[in-house]
């Protein structure tokens, strides 16, 4: 995925992407990265498998850092093919959840949960994050989704997902961390991360903690604990402000 031509097309329009500060798919596909792999079946096929490897690589680790014995009704929100909320039920065998995906992506979903043996326990839903809400659970996750949206629509995600939310739920977003600096010596994975972001998503960028406080206030949910994992992603949780949705 990172060295096909999808992508050296993208990042070749950089210099235009930082002096404009638009997104690089638009200019280059002619379209966002996700309605070019929904017309592009091959190329959807290669992000989905690269995703589901780096997803593989760090669901132990998810896993390790976070107990999710109590989770209740698990909803992956842009779960793509279900490979975490898969382990999740494999490890907590009371759990039941839902895989909510775009209908090319979510369509692979079936045999990855069905080789796990979870599948009688997830439901499958087609849909899109922007355009309404999740199926209701207990614990809602966002893993690596937030980052690939503008502040904008990034709270259209989460106003639809605290729709979702049982009132003594939570959200869990799954994402990197951006340090507020640069420091010599430290790991320079989420710096070129955030440039990917740059280039190939719609406003899409690493966030701080601050900004990730902020934006979840913004739809009114609380962070409430963040939670480091041995893979380069921190699980940082949240729940509703008030019990009243006021959207």
């Amino acid at each position: 995925m990172s060295a096909g031509q999808v992508r050296w097309r993208c990042w070749a329009d950089l210099l235009h992407v930082i002096q404009s500060g638009e997104g690089g798919t638009e200019r280059v596909l002619g379209m966002g990265l996700f309605d070019f792999y929904a017309e592009h079946t091959e190329e959807s096929l290669v992000h989905d498998q690269a995703v589901r490897s780096i997803s593989t690589a760090q669901v132990s680790a998810v896993l390790k850092a976070f107990d999710f014995s109590k989770a209740g009704r698990v909803v992956d929100v842009g779960g793509g093919t279900g490979e975490l909320l898969s382990a999740i039920l494999s490890a907590n065998l009371s759990l039941e959840g839902a895989v909510f995906e775009l209908p090319h992506v979510v369509a692979n979903a079936r045999n990855v949960l069905s080789e796990a043996g979870v599948a009688e326990r997830v439901h499958i839903v087609e849909g899109n994050f922007l355009e309404g809400p999740p199926p209701a659970g207990d614990t809602i996750l966002l893993k690596t989704v937030i980052h690939d949206w503008d502040d904008a629509r990034a709270e259209i995600i989460l106003r639809n997902c605290r729709k979702s939310a049982s009132s003594q739920g939570r959200l869990l977003i799954i994402e990197r961390e951006l340090p507020k600096v640069g420091q010599r010596g430290a790991a320079i994975e989420p710096f070129l991360l955030d440039l990917e972001m740059l280039v190939v998503s719609p406003g899409g960028r690493e966030r701080t903690r601050q900004e990730f406080t902020s934006l979840l206030s913004a739809v009114q949910f609380e962070l409430t604990k963040v939670v480091p994992t041995d893979a380069p992603v921190s699980i940082f949780e949240a729940r509703h402000l008030s019990r009243h949705d006021t959207f």
